[in-house]
This record gives structure tokens, sequence and C-alpha cells, in this order.
């Protein structure tokens, strides 16, 4: 039984009110800058080190942060094929969840807090693994290792990753609709 199928789309737009499509703003503006921030530092950092004639990295260095590497490549991949599946996991626990019909706050309303808590969720796991890579990014700057081996920028990626996501997905009013009607609204 799903609980938001008989809420009309008009009456998810009446509920869709500029505080509420502002704080889902808020919210993903917020979990993207800290990475903005870090990525920034990180750059601000490399571009500080002067000249390139320093000392080579030893060994062990280099060999941590590929393994480090790795190991972030990894788990980015298991992140970003995770991250959806339990986002719709969460919509469609909310959809059959018939004890929270029996509550005082509107149904729409209802499907709003659903779908932010789905984004958090989201977003959270994305802006792990990309400042997991930033802090890649530094270790390997401070190691010496990415003046001599650049490729291990490639850490960065997921931070990119997550920025660009933040950007393509950023929410409005007709986003939000469109989510709630193919997440929330369709039967399971």
């Amino acid at each position: 039984m799903n609980r938001f199928q008989n809420l009309s789309l008009d009456d998810f737009r009446a509920a869709l009110t500029r505080p509420q499509i502002s704080s889902m703003q808020i919210i993903q503006a917020f979990l993207a800058f800290g990475v903005v921030l870090f990525a920034g530092v990180v750059i601000l950092l490399y571009a500080s080190l002067g000249s390139p004639e320093r000392e080579l990295p030893q060994d062990f260095a280099v060999q941590t942060i590929w393994l480090m590497t790795v190991v972030h490549l990894v788990l980015a991949v298991i992140i970003y094929l995770a991250a959806p599946r339990i986002e719709n996991l969460i919509y469609k626990q909310a959809k059959n969840n018939t004890a929270a019909s029996a509550t005082a706050i509107p149904l729409a309303v209802q499907a709003l807090g659903v779908m932010r808590t789905a984004r958090i969720v989201r977003l959270a796991l994305y802006e792990g693994v990309a400042l997991l890579g930033l802090v890649i990014c530094y270790l390997a700057m401070t190691m010496n290792v990415l003046v001599a081996h650049p490729l291990y920028w490639v850490n960065a990626a997921t931070a990119v990753t997550m920025i660009a996501y933040v950007i393509s997905t950023f929410p409005n009013a007709e986003r939000l609709t469109t989510i709630f009607h193919e997440k929330l609204r369709q039967a399971s």
C-alpha cells in the first residue's frame, strides 16, 4: 500500500512553498560547501609550495599514497553504486510506512520530509568519499608525492563528481515535483 499514491500533484505543489524549497537548497548547498572549501584549501596549499626543486618522496610515501588511492577508488565505486539504492530504499520504506499516515502532519509535508532525508543520506555518502579523496591529495602533497606524481590528483575526482552532482540536481519546484511523482507517488 503506497500511502502517497492518492496525494495529487496539485496538493504536493501547494505544500511546496518557498521556505520548503529554500531549506532543501540550503542543505544541499552546505553539504557541498564543505567539499568546495576543503578543495580550495588543498589547491591553495599546493599552489603555495613554491619551487619544484623539493626533495623526492620516499618510497614508503609513494606506496602509502598508492594504497590509499586504491582503497579510495574502490570505496568510491561502492558508494556511487550503493547511494542511489539506499536513497530508493528510503523512498520505498516511506511509501509503505502506514504508521506515519496517522500523524497530524499533512501528507505532502511528510513527502517533503522523506525527500529531504533521502537527499541528505545520498549526499552525505558522496561527501564522505569526496573528503577522503581530498585528504589523500593533502597527504600526498605533504609527503612530496603529489609534486613527483601528479597522477594522484585522481583522488580529487570524487570531489569534482560530488560538486557536479549537487549542481545538476539542485532543488527547485519542478525537480522536487518530478522526484515526488517518480519516487513516492507511483506504485511500488
